[in-house]
């Protein structure tokens, strides 16, 4: 597996590549020293989140990557929004359905019939 630190000057320089970005430019744009911006990119020194913030901002590129970074190989997991909206309703009108069973078996239960 390739190192942290790689991984991320890696990710971080062929997006700036990418959007024709100088190191000088994305020093402007970030406060980052093009020095500082360098040795990231080589990995040669791991960047504080902040700094990673600011150069994902500055280039509008997704932090989701550095939540997922994995093996090379390997496909990163991804859930989409719609997935999850779509569980969420699931789990809620599951929580309701039974709410709802649980009550009409107690009404059933109180007027004096009880359930086989």
């Amino acid at each position: 597996m390739t190192d942290l630190k790689i991984q991320i000057g890696e990710y971080i320089r062929e997006n700036r590549r990418k959007q024709g970005v100088t190191q000088e430019n994305l020093a402007e744009m970030t406060g980052i020293s093009t020095h500082h911006i360098s040795k990231i990119e080589c990995g040669k020194t791991a960047a504080k989140f902040e700094r990673i913030l600011n150069i994902c901002s500055a280039l509008d590129i997704s932090m989701d990557y550095f939540l997922y970074l994995v093996d090379t190989d390997k496909e990163r997991p991804r859930i989409e929004l719609q997935q999850l909206k779509e569980k969420a309703i699931y789990e809620e009108l599951k929580m309701q359905l039974n709410e709802a069973v649980k009550q009409a078996i107690d009404a059933f239960d109180y007027k004096g019939h009880k359930m086989k």
